[in-house]
């Protein structure tokens, strides 16, 4: 029997060889199945069963090498468990329904890796695109913020020098304050200087108002003998007019104008 066959793994593993056993290439999916089969005579048809899809798909899932594997452990147990006799309509049926079902499970690996590459690579493009989107940024970001150094270096440019100048305007000050100092210090002791010159003057001042007092008064003291030397005098002349008519000695006039002015010398 086939299914003993299968069972002791005389079919072997490979699924393509399997097949071929049955009358099929899966390498070709074109090409038309072999007329006048010997394998449905062997088979023969099932008793009260009919073989589905579903009995011999692996389920919906891909189809993977181990899925391979266990192809013709599966086929053996459709086999013993089932009673194919020479019917040539139902073993059609269910070659018809293995063949379509082979191809499919067989295409489903290819498939679904090229559905998962395609994707894969989709996926791939989107992060190189999210990549480049977020590089083109962080060039963007990078050139603003070098143009806000370039900007803020030509500002503290700006501000030392600006600083510089101030140092220099200052040291300037601080030259021009110190000579300041240096003068105000020097006119202070030149009014220091006044200021006792100015003390000596005075108490010259009251040494000459004293002595202008005491001239003063002397003054007045030779005012008054002037006046009296003036009566003295009016009265000699009128005492010579009257002796104009008496004759006088010359020597007694002469004596009396001695006595006269020795009287106005020691006034004066």
């Amino acid at each position: 029997m086939l299914g003993d066959r299968l069972v002791a793994g005389e079919l072997g593993t490979d699924i393509n060889s399997i097949l071929l056993r049955i009358g099929y290439d899966l390498q070709d999916e074109h090409e038309p199945k072999k007329a006048n089969d010997s394998l449905p005579r062997r088979f023969g048809k099932l008793q009260g069963k009919q073989i589905n899809q579903a009995s011999l798909s692996c389920e919906s899932k891909a189809f993977s090498k181990h899925d391979l594997k266990e192809i013709p452990q599966h086929i053996a147990t459709l086999a013993a468990t089932s009673e194919l006799q020479d019917d040539p309509e139902s073993f059609d049926a269910f070659d018809e329904n293995f063949h379509q079902q082979s191809r499919l499970q067989i295409r489903c690996p290819q498939d679904v890796g090229t559905e998962e590459m395609h994707l894969g690579n989709e996926d791939e493009k989107a992060r190189q695109k999210d990549f480049a989107t977020q590089i083109e940024s962080l060039r963007a970001t990078v050139h603003e913020r070098e143009i806000k150094i370039a900007e803020l270096s030509r500002n503290v440019e700006s501000l030392r020098k600006e600083v510089g100048d101030l140092k220099s305007a200052c040291s300037q000050e601080v030259a021009k304050l110190s000579q300041s100092v240096k003068d105000i210090t020097t006119l202070q002791n030149n009014l220091k200087d006044k200021d006792k010159v100015i003390d000596q003057m005075k108490t010259a001042g009251s040494k000459l108002k004293s002595v202008l007092s005491s001239e003063q008064k002397k003054n007045g003291e030779l005012e008054a003998a002037n006046a009296s030397m003036s009566t003295e005098l009016r009265a000699i002349r009128a005492r010579i007019e009257k002796m104009d008519d008496f004759t006088v000695q010359s020597s007694d006039i002469d004596d009396d104008l001695c006595k006269l002015c020795q009287i106005n010398l020691k006034h004066l």
